[in-house]
């Protein structure tokens, strides 16, 4: 199972969390964000006016949230080189704070011991986006264009795929 650290829980990091919980492949293992209460993150995670009631177990325990007996760490530093990630097992940090929107930016998590920071595209940054490339099972998925128009969903989904491509050796370009 990848472990992930998840930097910023807004709506992006809150759906990121979603989406890596229901993959059953990803293990969230690290919060941070500085601005949103840990009662609040399980309110977040609970309720979504969008995609609905989270179906799991959620809860504030001991400093931690608690995700189906699962505890996850909690951070609240706005420098992500204090936290340290690695010693809570993550491998990868997604970057949904919409702050650190360059690989360089981002790479302040890696200063905590992840092995690797992946900052998603924010659309208050203009400038050339790569998107990702991977190749899943036969069909083929390839750009190499640059755009800066790409949603967030998408965002979501190459950023995972990404993780997921790397974990499981999938053919990336």
């Amino acid at each position: 199972m990848v472990k992930v650290g998840v930097s910023g829980f807004g709506l992006i990091g809150c759906l990121v969390t979603r989406a890596a919980l229901n993959s059953g492949k990803i293990d969230i293992v690290t919060i941070n964000d500085p601005f949103i209460d840990l009662n609040y993150m399980v309110y977040m995670l609970q309720y979504d006016s969008t995609h609905g009631k989270f179906h799991r177990t959620v809860k504030a325990e001991n400093g931690k949230l608690v995700i189906n007996g699962k505890s996850t760490s909690i951070f609240q530093e706005r420098d992500p080189a204090n936290i340290k990630r690695g010693d809570a097992g993550a491998e990868y940090v997604v970057e949904s704070t919409g702050v650190f929107t360059t690989v360089e930016k981002a790479g302040a998590h890696l200063k905590g011991g992840a092995k690797r920071g992946q900052p998603l595209p924010s659309p208050r940054q203009p400038g050339p986006t790569r998107q990702r490339a991977l190749r899943l099972s036969r069909a083929v998925i390839h750009s190499d264009s640059k755009g800066n128009a790409m949603s967030w969903e998408l965002c979501i989904v190459a950023t995972l795929l990404a993780v997921l491509a790397t974990q499981f050796l999938m053919n990336m370009r």
